[in-house]
């Protein structure tokens, strides 16, 4: 095992053949800070997984493991929920046998895995078609990245996924994943108040009912 990479345990948001299961992963120093109840995404089965960082486990226990480690994809937020509230988490997965992903996954507000992005950050430009080096946005460390969408659109038209696999196994581009902040809008709550003391007139029959009602709640 390499020795820049540390075993984390992950609860992972699918279905398992044990449901209170967690797994083991490689998690690479430069994948960044990640503490406990960080937000990360995991290789799981053939596909990528969203995933919640859990307390490790003694040493011991994180030996029983069963074949080679995979490693943590992207580290995409900052600790989400305290020590505490995962350890509730755990509890409850355990008891009802519930999948502890899940379980925490209903601690959190709903729609995080539609609020992740993803860009590339580009290691080689020289290696691009020169039409995607126009859509180069610049970083502030110097660098450069494309968004998810430019480098899909001047992919090829057949084998799009393999030819953007290739360019990240060779070095080229490296995806950076973020959770962008949530969409919040204003609301508008509708009021009564009044707006003096003398009775309305009898042809406003709602006005008058309000004004009852808001002077019984008012003693």
């Amino acid at each position: 095992m390499a020795t820049d990479a540390r075993i984390v345990r992950v609860a992972v948001d699918a279905l398992a053949d044990h449901p209170e299961r967690t797994f083991s992963y490689r998690l690479p120093q430069d994948a960044g800070p990640a503490e406990p109840g960080s937000l990360v995404l995991v290789p799981y089965g053939r596909r990528t997984a969203l995933g919640y960082l859990l307390p490790t486990l003694h040493q011991a226990e994180d030996g029983a493991l069963d074949g080679p480690l995979r490693d943590v994809e992207a580290v995409v937020s900052a600790p989400m929920l305290t020590p505490d509230l995962l350890a509730i988490a755990e509890e409850i997965a355990a008891y009802y046998r519930a999948p502890v992903g899940t379980t925490i996954a209903a601690m959190l507000p709903p729609g995080l895995e539609s609020r992740l992005d993803r860009r590339w950050v580009v290691a080689a430009a020289d290696t691009l078609p020169p039409a995607l080096r126009g859509e180069l946005v610049p970083d502030p460390d110097g660098g450069g990245s494309l968004s998810d969408t430019a480098l899909r659109r001047h992919s090829p038209a057949r084998g799009a996924t393999a030819w953007i696999e290739r360019l990240r196994r060779s070095g080229v581009i490296a995806a950076r994943w973020t959770l962008r902040p949530p969409d919040v809008r204003e609301q508008f709550v509708r009021t009564l108040r009044r707006t003096g003391t003398g009775e309305p007139p009898k042809r406003a029959p709602v006005q008058r009912a309000a004004g009852s009602a808001t002077a019984s709640l008012t003693w």
